[in-house]
């Protein structure tokens, strides 16, 4: 089943456990509350993917995090891996199961990721502040080249690609359109966008960006928030056009900043969106 046949807006839940027997243990426990999940490579050997995808009967999306992005999810301790290691990875999922996998917008270009500032950071803060451009958005034509051929590479086997961009700013509906653009251009099937909000009043341009992106966008996306509010910024995000929302399990490794499914099911009654029949 793919991402994209799922009714929307649906619910993937994420899962990012050092070890095969726990990842299958908490799809196991949400099979039947979720509608797809995404699970995070990182801390897993390859020998175990095809087992992982093939305990559940939901789409998942493969994701393989640099270790710098592991600590919102408690993992310090990451070995150093290259992008080729990284994209290597993401095939072999492709290859033992996964419905989808997540590809950044910057990558391959190892140089323009020695740039960024360090997540949680007040580097990152100050880089916010200084109206500085998407931190994940690479324009090298050689590793925007590979990105495409990735996306090519899924789809000949009948998976799906999404497009992913931590911003590390805060950002405008301008900037939304020019990444989701860019993302389509891509070869993505679906979008997803991470805007900074240092406090309630980046809500603002937020919400602007997730009701233009309705309407500029060609495929499923999904803005999201980190920061203050992110948790009501992501709902609202999927009220207002995002076309699924990333929930933390209860138990396990898991970023704070995303709702519970609990809440996922209570937001969505009170504001009349779907939730899955099965729920």
């Amino acid at each position: 089943m793919k991402l994209t046949s799922l009714k929307r807006p649906f619910i993937c839940l994420v899962v990012s456990e050092a070890s095969p027997k726990k990842t299958i243990g908490l799809i196991d426990a949400y099979e039947e509350k979720v509608d797809a999940f995404e699970v995070n490579l990182a801390m897993l050997e390859e020998k175990t993917f095809g087992e992982i995808f093939a305990s559940t009967n939901r789409p998942c999306l493969a994701t393989n995090r640099r270790p710098s992005f592991m600590v919102f999810y408690g993992y310090r301790d990451c070995p150093p891996v290259t992008e080729e290691e990284r994209a290597l990875r993401l095939v072999k999922a492709l290859d033992a199961g996964a419905a989808a996998i997540d590809c950044e917008l910057d990558m391959f270009d190892e140089a323009h990721q020695k740039v960024k500032p360090r997540y949680l950071s007040r580097e990152e803060r100050k880089y916010a502040e200084s109206g500085s451009p998407p931190a994940e958005l690479s324009k090298d034509r050689r590793f925007v080249a590979k990105q495409k051929e990735m996306a090519r590479s899924a789809k000949s086997i009948g998976a799906e690609m999404v497009f992913s961009c931590h911003t590390q700013t805060v950002i405008d509906r301008r900037q939304g359109a020019m990444i989701i653009s860019a993302m389509q251009r891509r070869g993505a099937d679906l979008g997803k966008i991470v805007s900074l909000t240092f406090d309630a009043g980046d809500l603002v341009p937020f919400i602007d960006t997730a009701v233009a992106l309705k309407t500029a966008s060609t495929i499923p996306f999904n803005l999201m928030n980190v920061g203050s509010e992110s948790i009501l910024g992501r709902l609202l995000s999927v009220k207002l056009g995002s076309s699924w929302v990333y929930c933390r399990p209860d138990l396990g490794a898991a970023f704070k900043g995303q709702p519970s499914i609990d809440q996922v099911k209570a937001f969505f009654g009170m504001t009349g969106l779907r939730p899955p029949a099965r729920i």
